[in-house]
């Protein structure tokens, strides 16, 4: 019953974050963000969505990839955009929209160019979206 795949103690997150802050974080500069934040009912929201759309094309979902995005807000913060997942025949976890695919044939993200008629549509892409409703970076409160 309890969920137990992919849990951490804070041990090893804290080692992780000392990683991040150590080998990555000075190479980012001052517009990044700490951390983020998403809505759990968003988020629910999103996965039945997704789910719902390849099941329609009978589509299995493998996970979720998430995107590190920046929008030219003035800030260029780091941010994050997800989008579903399916396996190929080679056991490749291959970016997918369900909106734009047909039975059984997943529309690879990475097929919709700007010559294609979908490049512009709003498809199952999902953004972040908001600013956190707290600073979201602990460190700077």
């Amino acid at each position: 019953m309890a969920y137990k795949k992919h849990i951490i103690s804070k041990e090893e997150f804290s080692k992780m974050k000392s990683i991040f802050d150590e080998k990555i974080k000075p190479n980012l500069g001052e517009n990044y963000s700490e951390s983020t934040w998403q809505s759990l009912q968003d988020i629910k929201e999103y996965i039945a969505f997704i789910e719902e759309e390849a099941k329609a094309n009978m589509i299995n979902i493998s996970g979720i990839r998430f995107h590190y995005v920046a929008k030219e807000d003035g800030k260029q913060q780091l941010s994050f955009a997800m989008a579903p997942t399916y396996d190929n025949e080679k056991g490749e976890h291959i970016d997918f929209d369900p909106l734009f695919s047909k039975k059984e044939a997943p529309k690879n993200l990475q097929n919709i160019d700007k010559n294609d008629p979908d490049y512009a549509k709003q498809g199952s892409i999902m953004d972040r979206g908001e600013d956190c409703p707290f600073n979201c970076d602990p460190t700077k409160k």
